[in-house]
């Protein structure tokens, strides 16, 4: 049986999905069972915070539940009256000279409430409330974001490890900006030498041509991310895009081009967008340039686990290993209800959710994989 404790809560979560520890049915007897729709209060630590259920289970006296409410309430806008300073205040008031803030049975039942009685309208109200918390969410990582490129542009352009293409042009920093984080759309904004295209070029055409594959773009950019995190860890340059991680250097900084005007490789298509690489007939001179910095070992590692992988399983994994390493940099949980929540947060990545290779199972499937092959903080 489920063993619901404050733990499994987020600081500045609504719902508790999941949790950590079970207990004995016959344990039951010493606790108070709890079910999907319940709604529960903290009543010592984040004192008087509710959050709703989505799982069944048991708790301890350090919460309150609430039940049977729901001829009165419609639980969400429950949950943000609840949540009110209008309520915490007179949760202050009517605790004070205990010592110690303790929630109890006697205070919550001697909260005074004003509230519309009509579930409709209580429907209503919650549904503008929390279309503002996706909103402060979505504003809340965009600045973020922000601050992680400040954070990046400070250490790289004040070093003059990135120069300035143009000093003499006049940079502003522009909102509409902000989404592309460290993708100026200009590629002259940045003249930065430490892509090194050579290199770069000669994975691809490695990838291409040890196996004789045909790769367009959608796939090479997911196995370049998968290689990369295999040999040095690194996801800089990767961004969420609709496709997966996506890394624009590859395309706008020459990395294509050097793959054939090099005769690395050859592009069979005739659409720019949608290039298809071959095997071209200098690849063994691309090939004592990767074995340069690499070991063919790595690619027979690429090939064992990914190189004939169908498109959707490499989106899936890349996807899946992008968000689980942002997850655990930010000290969430990793598991795959965290994964599938990271997801859904990303504005060009939410839309995945609805296609079957991102199902439930698929998610905990590619967890497993990955928590096999790469390690994560």
């Amino acid at each position: 049986v489920n063993w619901i404790k404050i733990g499994d809560t987020d600081k500045n979560g609504k719902y508790i999905t999941s949790c950590k520890e079970k207990i004995k049915p016959e344990g039951e007897a010493n606790s108070r069972r709890v079910y999907k729709g319940d709604l529960l209060l903290s009543n010592s630590m984040s004192f008087g915070r509710p959050y709703l259920l989505k799982i069944e289970g048991c708790i301890h006296d350090g919460w309150l539940a609430l039940q049977n409410y729901k001829e009165v309430f419609d639980t969400e806008y429950l949950f943000y009256l609840l949540s009110s300073q209008i309520v915490y205040d007179q949760y202050l008031k009517k605790a004070a000279g205990s010592g110690v803030l303790n929630l109890n049975k006697k205070l919550v039942e001697s909260i005074e409430l004003k509230f519309p009685s009509n579930l409709n309208e209580q429907k209503a109200i919650a549904e503008i409330l929390a279309s503002c918390d996706k909103e402060i969410e979505q504003l809340n990582q965009k600045l973020n974001k922000l601050v992680q490129l400040k954070q990046g542009m400070m250490q790289n352009l004040l070093t003059g490890r990135i120069r300035l293409a143009n000093p003499e042009k006049k940079y502003e920093w522009e909102e509409e900006v902000l989404p592309m984080a460290a993708e100026p759309s200009n590629e002259e904004f940045f003249a930065s030498p430490t892509l090194d295209k050579e290199k770069e070029a000669a994975i691809l055409t490695m990838l291409v041509g040890k196996n004789n594959l045909r790769l367009g773009r959608f796939r090479y950019q997911k196995l370049m991310y998968l290689f990369h995190r295999k040999t040095d860890n690194a996801i800089s340059g990767w961004l969420n895009k609709a496709a997966g991680p996506y890394n624009h250097d590859l395309r706008y900084r020459g990395v294509e081009d050097m793959v054939v005007t090099k005769g690395w490789c050859t592009n069979t298509s005739q659409d720019p967008e949608h290039p298809r690489f071959e095997k071209g007939s200098n690849y063994q001179e691309a090939k004592q340039q990767f074995l340069k910095h690499y070991t063919i070992t790595l690619m027979n590692w690429m090939k064992r686990h990914f190189l004939f992988e169908k498109d959707n399983e490499l989106e899936l994994l890349a996807t899946v290993d992008k968000a689980r390493l942002a997850r655990a940099r930010n000290k969430l949980s990793a598991n795959w209800r965290g994964i599938k929540e990271y997801i859904a947060q990303e504005p060009e990545w939410e839309d995945k959710l609805k296609k079957p290779h991102f199902s439930d199972e698929n998610l905990k499937r590619a967890v497993g994989i990955l928590g096999r092959l790469f390690e994560y903080e």
